[in-house]
């Protein structure tokens, strides 16, 4: 999630289609949708688990957001602007990850591998990107892959040649003095 769970609109990938995914559609309030379905003569479909406080989700509608409006009563709209800059912000460094793949990565069916030298001198927020999109191009997603799976890859990669680390699944990061195989 990150920074792209903070946008304003994510575009899922499956197999047949890109799905672009509203998710919360955090500039329209539900007072808005549900006046323009009143006047458009739609019914709107009510998603009942959105009342309930079982979930983590609601919890913070419901009860830390109008605690939050207390000490900042735009706090909605502060919401709103963080969203708009973390959409810009990661189709930012969507384009340099974008970049530096094309320049440090070598593909084969069964692993990923960088150019450790070119690796290195990338900035650290890139060479994260880079091991989360080598990770989830080997696997076919990123389940059960954590910030610190992201993380320590970083660091082997950043520290001595000869060294591995496994990950859940089966995949490995290993680290030589020309190569960075992730597979």
């Amino acid at each position: 999630a990150g920074m792209t769970g903070m946008s304003e609109s994510t575009t899922w990938p499956s197999e047949n289609h890109d799905y672009r995914i509203i998710s919360p559609m955090i500039t329209i309030s539900r007072d808005l949708i549900l006046n323009y379905c009143n006047n458009s003569g739609l019914e709107p479909r009510i998603d009942e688990s959105n009342f309930s406080d079982r979930h983590f989700r609601n919890r913070i509608r419901m009860e830390l957001i109008p605690l939050m409006e207390q000490y900042n009563p735009a706090i909605r709209g502060a919401f709103v602007r963080l969203s708009q800059n973390a959409e810009r912000d990661v189709k930012f460094i969507e384009s340099q990850v974008n970049e530096a793949w094309e320049k440090v990565v070598r593909h084969d069916e069964s692993y990923i591998a960088f150019d450790r030298t070119g690796f290195i001198n990338l900035p650290l927020a890139i060479q994260g990107h880079l091991i989360r999109r080598a990770i989830e191009s080997v696997k076919g997603d990123l389940a059960n892959i954590d910030q610190v799976h992201i993380d320590e890859s970083v660091s082997l990669v950043n520290g001595p040649a000869g060294k591995s680390l496994d990950l859940p699944h089966n995949i490995r990061t290993t680290v030589s003095h020309q190569l960075v195989s992730i597979g």
